[in-house]
């Protein structure tokens, strides 16, 4: 029993462990987190924490705000939707990529020049949306 209750702590402790940050910090805030894949400007994997299907951030934008204090281009961008409508990425200085699921599914990102991302649609619903809301309540 002994040997037991041990074996099944370390899986326990293990998987914990093995949680990486940017996971854990989009679970801890609320979010789901998912890895999607992206051709532009280059072929990468990036992790993306989604608050609804039209709520968006890249999960270091998260971490760099909520442990660092410091916004990154895509959380300044939203922001900014506080006083000004925004349909493209390029009104916000930054150019759209197409990021997929491993199932295919598509969303289309903003990606700025320092390597952060959100959802277009989140910045298109602005600052004030319902969609936005727990996003809205992090930043």
């Amino acid at each position: 029993m002994k040997l037991l209750s041990l074996i099944s702590l370390f899986l326990i402790s293990t998987s914990v462990l093995a949680e990486n940050a940017q996971r854990r910090v989009c679970r801890i805030s609320g979010g789901q987190f998912l890895g999607l894949d992206i051709q532009k400007p280059q072929k990468d994997n990036i992790g993306v924490c989604f608050f609804s299907q039209m709520s968006q951030l890249g999960t270091i934008s998260l971490i760099e705000n909520l442990h660092n204090g410091t916004d990154s281009m895509a959380v300044n961008a939203l922001k900014t939707t506080k006083q000004t409508k925004v349909m493209t990425c390029e009104e916000v200085g930054s150019f759209e990529t197409v990021a997929l699921t491993s199932t295919g599914e598509s969303y289309s990102l903003c990606y700025f020049e320092d390597y952060s991302f959100i959802g277009l649609e989140t910045l298109k619903l602005g600052w004030f949306s319902p969609f936005n809301q727990r996003l809205r309540s992090l930043l």
